[in-house]
């Protein structure tokens, strides 16, 4: 089979692939959710079985037994804290939403109908959410199934993936395998290092801020920190809003506490705290932690970001980079095929 009837082959069945898997996006989720899970702790499985000398399917258990005991043990640390501190935060909005309410006739005539619709923040009772028995018990139920399918799966992700790969390598001709070999391993360097990178860079971005917030003895530092991490996930516009919903909570929390500062400087400080924190995380720890595995134009990045979210909500922002990433590398691939030039081994990763 020469070029042109095998690229229409695997295009038609990649289509039909991607067809079926768009009619079945509902079932999907705990299976991304496992090989995101697998392409961030494939390292510390080989690690163990590498250097440990263990068996794999030990390793994995191992890795499971540490994750558990650190998700208990941390959580144990800060689920109480977070708890407080996100009640204080939802008590301020209410009390500031209850002030403009009381307030709004000195606003500006403009904003009174917006203020006003948004003002309106009716006590739903239970009974209005329409929840009866059988319902919960089903979304329990399929909460509990989803854990299990992401468990099973991200088991056979870390155990397999080795012999996922080498068995679809043996779909490809023998003389262009170097080449699929080659894509397949940039791809997954493209994935491993964004998605590990980027947990890695939340946590940093997270205690920059909470270090910061707390020496300046601001209220609900950790809740805020976390939270602002959380949200600079997705790229410009994530860091944009978190700076001015952040400083809009600190200064309804009382502003900066460890010193006699007016609003105008807190602004600033706080501010400034942020924009040193994301400059650190973006040229510092970045550039070290990613390289250079996602070259994109940042207008790209945010034109992903935005579509992954539109399409896939909280999933499809987290992969929208890589997954933009990864098409890059495809179609760099495919234009070279096209254009009969060998793909490059030697380009850079």
């Amino acid at each position: 089979m020469n070029l042109r009837p095998r690229l229409i082959f695997f295009t038609v069945v990649g289509l039909i692939i991607l067809i079926f898997l768009y009619i079945q996006r509902d079932i999907l989720t705990p299976f991304i959710l496992a090989a995101i899970f697998a392409y961030i702790f494939n390292p510390l499985i080989n690690l163990f079985s590498k250097t440990l000398k263990l068996p794999r399917s030990l390793s994995i258990i191992l890795v499971y037994l540490i994750l558990i005991f650190s998700v208990v043990y941390i959580g144990n640390l800060l689920t109480r804290e977070l708890i407080r501190e996100s009640e204080n935060i939802r008590g301020i909005i209410l009390d500031y939403i209850a002030y403009l309410k009381l307030n709004i006739e000195s606003l500006p005539p403009i904003i009174q109908p917006y203020i006003s619709s948004y003002t309106e923040l009716p006590k739903v009772q239970i009974g209005a959410l329409g929840l009866s028995a059988f319902p919960v018990f089903t979304l329990a139920l399929s909460g509990i199934l989803n854990f299990f399918v992401f468990i099973f799966a991200t088991f056979f992700f870390l155990k397999d993936n080795e012999k996922i790969t080498s068995k679809f390598l043996l779909l490809v001709p023998g003389e262009e395998r170097v080449e699929i070999s080659t894509l397949i391993r940039k791809i997954n360097t493209v994935l491993s290092k964004y998605l590990r990178g980027q947990i890695i860079l939340v946590i940093s971005l997270a205690i920059m801020l909470y270090v910061g917030f707390s020496f300046l003895g601001i209220k609900n530092a950790l809740t805020i920190s976390i939270l602002s991490a959380l949200a600079g996930i997705v790229p410009i516009i994530g860091a944009i809003a978190t700076i001015i919903i952040g400083t809009f909570v600190i200064v309804l929390s009382g502003g900066i506490h460890a010193f006699n500062l007016g609003v105008l400087e807190t602004i600033l400080i706080v501010i400034g705290i942020y924009y040193g924190a994301q400059l650190i995380q973006d040229y510092i720890l970045a550039p070290f932690i990613l390289g250079k595995a996602v070259r994109l134009h940042p207008l790209v990045i945010l034109f992903a970001a935005l579509a992954g979210g539109n399409i896939a909500g909280i999933l499809g922002l987290i992969l929208a980079i890589p997954v933009a990433a990864a098409t890059k590398i495809l179609l760099e691939f495919a234009m070279d095929k096209i254009n009969h030039r060998d793909y490059l081994l030697n380009k850079e990763e």
